[in-house]
């Protein structure tokens, strides 16, 4: 191989490395929302999207306590500064745009989801509301146990 069959070569697989990790990234989860499915401490390889599907497990920007999850226009409105969230929460996408919201005859509006923990007691969409779709950072794609 030439010299510049070698410079192709490396240039594509750094190329390829870069597209893969930009749409790839791994998470810790840090809470009990989602036991039994996901304990605290459990990796979670996430991909980056903004679309979902039922029983699709998301992370997704923690909504505001006051405010819930709200777009961005009316979030800025309300709040002194508009920053992105720093925390963000794993749910499960229990219903999506023009569904049925479970237990309810609202229906999700268009580009929302209607998100619920695995655990009752967790904090989720019954509180807080639809999601915005923008809101999701990506979906998980596959789990392990750190003991794995």
């Amino acid at each position: 191989m030439t010299l510049f069959g070698i410079l192709v070569t490396a240039g594509a697989i750094g190329i390829g490395y870069f597209l893969v990790a930009r749409r790839l990234l791994t998470v810790t989860v840090n809470g009990e929302s989602m036991t039994p499915t996901f304990p605290p401490e459990m990796d979670a390889l996430v991909r980056r999207t903004t679309k979902a599907s039922n029983d699709d497990v998301v992370i997704v920007a923690a909504p505001d306590p006051l405010t819930g999850w709200l777009e961005a226009d009316e979030r800025a409105r309300l709040t002194k500064n508009n920053r992105t969230s720093a925390h963000w929460w794993i749910k499960r996408v229990a219903a999506t745009t023009g569904e049925t919201i479970p237990d309810s005859t609202e229906v999700v509006p268009e580009g929302h989801y209607y998100l619920l923990s695995d655990n009752p007691a967790g904090e989720d969409s019954r509180k807080h509301g639809t999601v915005p779709a923008h809101q999701v950072l990506g979906t998980v794609v596959h789990a392990w146990s750190n003991d794995e």
